[in-house]
């Protein structure tokens, strides 16, 4: 779709309409309208918000960026270690002291809070 856009442009200096992309495409009219409406939603999360700013300014990954959240990359090891960490709880605590770990540092299987 680009591609037919961008040689339209170049040879009649504006964009075609809808429906003659989609006679030139082949499609649907609704399916233009679809992927025309999707491309105009997408917004790139490390291009600068500003241009012409020393360095680029921030781009909108800096702002939206939640530094609280896990790390995906890291996750499938914390789910090991926390399976390793219940597993010695298994071997060296009592039920008493192994819920009240579980609670107070919510580890899993452990009660929802609400």
């Amino acid at each position: 779709m680009d591609k037919y856009v961008n040689s339209y442009k170049k040879e009649h200096g504006e964009e075609p309409g809808i429906e003659e992309m989609a006679d030139e495409l082949n499609v649907e009219v609704e399916k233009v309208r679809n992927a025309r409406r999707a491309r105009q939603g997408s917004v790139s999360l490390d291009k600068p918000l500003q241009e012409g700013e020393a360095g680029g300014g921030k781009a909108l990954e800096d702002i939206i960026a939640n530094e609280d959240a896990p790390r995906p990359e890291l996750e499938p090891f914390g789910d090991m270690l926390e399976d390793r960490l219940m597993g010695l709880f298994d071997q060296v605590l009592s039920d008493l002291e192994r819920q009240i770990l579980k609670l107070r540092y919510r580890l899993k299987a452990s009660v929802p809070d609400s």
